[in-house]
């Protein structure tokens, strides 16, 4: 029996007529921003509960006019509009329109003081999408104000964004006052919408580009009978958004799918023939929980290996492609008897077979690269550089991912600290993520992390200590250890090992704990880690300076040029900290005659 105490629906949501994508990964392959079906948006939203459904693609309402024949439709659209200023750019919901409406809408979307005083006269029930999303990096705390003074409603849960800026959202919007609306009135000379304007209303939207989140994110209102009532209850206010926010992970699985219905439409429909391309793809987005019917993937692989290794251009290639199909069937042969006996959720699953792609492929192209340095086959080993290709394409849609979820970090920071008169709550705790690879050996940086990180634990300081070992002994300490996917030996120094950790996995974890610093105490993989997470989440780093690497190395290999290269990506990596920290003055002063700022 329906329940008839809510009413719900979707308000964010692209279907393929949205055809100008945001993100670098999608513009890069030249692919479009959706491939999602209108009608199949349709029938997602229905299946997830939706009682009524509309499309809201970018300046254009043709997803929407596709279904407004179907039961409890209604025609919306995100329109991009501008602060004309500086042309700030900002993405506003306008839900409920006409094809008249719109027409004028998109007449006056250049300035978004024209289109919000349309949008009044007429009544329009309008939403300001992710209102803290930098669109192109130009908003500040005056914009958000001016977005405060002129527009009563705001979208608060957003299914793609990380939940960071819905609290935020949440903690200042929700708590305004007459007297800050008539500070920032005076302030920007903007008249307040509405007679209370310091009670705002908010939605609730997917924001999904794929058709596979649809009703994810969603705004509820009390129970309607038709379109007309549900759209009366979203003018008065009487709504709030629900479901749940987005992520980096989340976003990957979007840009995945995205790019696998661009490649089966430019690649797959002109030519019918089977890739390496797309049985990654396949291996990543399709389901894989019921036993397969047809020969395994592995198998398929093989074959698929066998016809490109027989063929004329493999012949004339230098063995790199054959290697590259080596290691890609292999690798899924070893997915495949894993099983799947516990499958995950999509989301998830397509993560889990991107780390193991990119991380076996990434750790035997490393393995192989070293050799052929070590052999003196320099040639061989820039060659060695093209099997990097499968492994940037597995990675791409997360690294894009984490990026443009954390690229207005900085921003976040300063809307906080405007507004924390507002928002009435204590600073947040500072979290820290102590990075090493090296924790379990018998030398100085390890017994220093242990003792530190044990007393951390004793006086309850939130710091948790990140390395990638094949074992961790017992601790005292809060250690969340990486298995890593492979060890090789450190070139001149054989008996110490590298691991090669799962960076993925270490970066998603890192996002995933909320972690605000990282200390960084080694220059090894496990700090180049570190030092990406820190670029792609925007989190402050403090980088060790523990050992003289420059030394050991001139001393075990008795060769200046070799210490200077080593020197030079020293010099490099203790660069890209906001913070470096020395044992010694004596460090410290060497570090400032080497060109390290006194600061």
């Amino acid at each position: 029996m329906h329940d008839t105490s809510s009413s719900s629906a979707d308000l964010h949501v692209h279907s393929k007529y949205s055809d100008r994508p945001s993100e670098w990964f999608l513009r890069r392959i030249g692919s479009p921003e959706s491939y999602a079906d209108p009608l199949e948006i349709y029938r997602r939203a229905q299946e997830r509960g939706m009682d009524f459904v509309t499309i809201s693609d970018h300046n254009c309402i043709r997803g929407a006019l596709d279904i407004a024949h179907l039961k409890g439709t209604f025609l919306s659209s995100e329109i991009t509009t501008y602060f004309p200023e500086d042309g700030c750019k900002l993405h506003v919901l306008v839900l409920g329109i006409n094809e008249a409406q719109f027409r004028t809408i998109l007449e006056l979307r250049a300035n978004v003081y024209d289109l919000h005083g349309y949008l009044t006269e007429e009544d329009v029930i309008a939403s300001v999408a992710h209102p803290l999303y930098r669109v192109n990096g130009r908003m500040t705390i005056d914009h958000v104000e001016k977005l405060l003074l002129m527009f009563d409603r705001f979208e608060e849960i957003n299914g793609v964004r990380d939940r960071h800026a819905a609290e935020l959202i949440r903690a200042i919007f929700r708590n305004l006052t007459p007297e800050l609306i008539a500070k920032m009135a005076d302030r920007h000379g903007i008249e307040p919408t509405g007679p209370e304007p310091w009670k705002k209303c908010f939605t609730g939207g997917s924001d999904d580009h794929s058709g596979v989140h649809v009703g994810t994110a969603y705004t509820v209102t009390p129970y309607a009978k038709d379109v007309t009532e549900f759209l009366a209850h979203l003018r008065r206010g009487d709504h709030e958004g629900a479901g749940t926010c987005g992520g980096s992970v989340m976003m990957g699985h979007s840009v995945y799918h995205i790019a696998y219905s661009y490649y089966k439409d430019r690649f797959v429909r002109t030519n019918g023939k089977a890739t390496i391309l797309g049985e990654l793809f396949k291996k990543l987005l399709e389901q894989s929980s019921e036993p397969p019917k047809r020969a395994g993937l592995g198998k398929r692989l093989r074959g698929l290996a066998t016809g490109i290794v027989s063929g004329r251009r493999m012949q004339m290639a230098t063995g790199l492609e054959r290697t590259l199909v080596k290691d890609i069937t292999e690798l899924f042969s070893m997915a495949e008897q894993q099983g799947s006996a516990s499958p995950l959720l999509d989301e998830r699953r397509t993560f889990h077979y991107a780390c193991q792609i990119s991380h076996v492929l990434g750790y035997s192209f490393l393995r192989r690269f070293i050799e052929r340095i070590r052999k003196g086959q320099f040639l061989e080993s820039l060659q060695t550089v093209a099997a990097l290709g499968p492994v940037a394409l597995s990675m791409a849609p997360y690294l894009a991912a984490f990026a443009s979820q954390h690229k207005d970090e900085d921003f976040l920071k300063e809307v906080a600290v405007h507004f924390t008169a507002v928002a009435g709550s204590p600073p947040a705790t500072r979290r820290k993520a102590w990075i090493t690879d090296t924790y379990a050996e018998v030398n100085g940086v390890s017994r220093t992390i242990q003792a530190i990180a044990a007393a951390a634990r004793r006086m309850r300081w939130p710091l948790t200590v990140l390395t990638s070992l094949n074992e961790v002994p017992p601790t005292e300490a809060d250690v969340k250890n990486f298995p890593p996917v492979g060890t090789f030996p450190m070139p001149e120094y054989e008996s110490q090992p590298i691991a090669f950790p799962p960076f993925l996995e270490v970066i998603e974890y890192i996002e995933r704990h909320r972690f605000t610093d990282l200390l960084i105490s080694t220059p090894g993989p496990m700090g180049l880690t570190g030092l990406a997470a820190a670029r792609l989440l925007g989190l402050r780093t403090i980088a060790i300076y523990h050992t003289d690497f420059v030394q050991y190395v001139r001393y075990l290999t008795q060769d200046d040029d070799m210490a200077d290269l080593t020197w030079k990506y020293m010099a490099w990596f203790y660069d890209q900290a906001h913070t470096i920290v020395v044992p010694t003055e004596c460090y410290r002063e060497h570090l400032i005659h080497r060109g390290f700022e006194r600061n």
